[in-house]
């Protein structure tokens, strides 16, 4: 018998190691103080170059209420 997969539990989508979600969030925080706003573009070219989701980032800095998305259409 297998056991249950609880990572959606913990916001680890499909494929994703335990601790990037972690990773990201430390990546789009650091240098920054409380309450301050992160914006897109400070924080796309560091979580891309390491190959790391930016949606799940930006979906709970929103929810936290500390990201504006700044991204200028092309």
């Amino acid at each position: 018998m297998d056991a249950p997969d609880r990572t959606g539990s913990r916001g680890v989508h499909c494929g994703e190691r335990e601790d990037q979600p972690v990773r990201r969030l430390v990546l789009a925080l650091s240098g920054h103080v409380s309450r301050e706003i992160v914006r897109h573009f400070e924080i796309f070219p560091a979580l891309r170059s390491r190959g790391l989701s930016v949606k799940r980032t930006v979906e709970v800095l929103a929810d936290i209420a500390v990201f504006q998305y700044d991204r200028r259409p092309p």
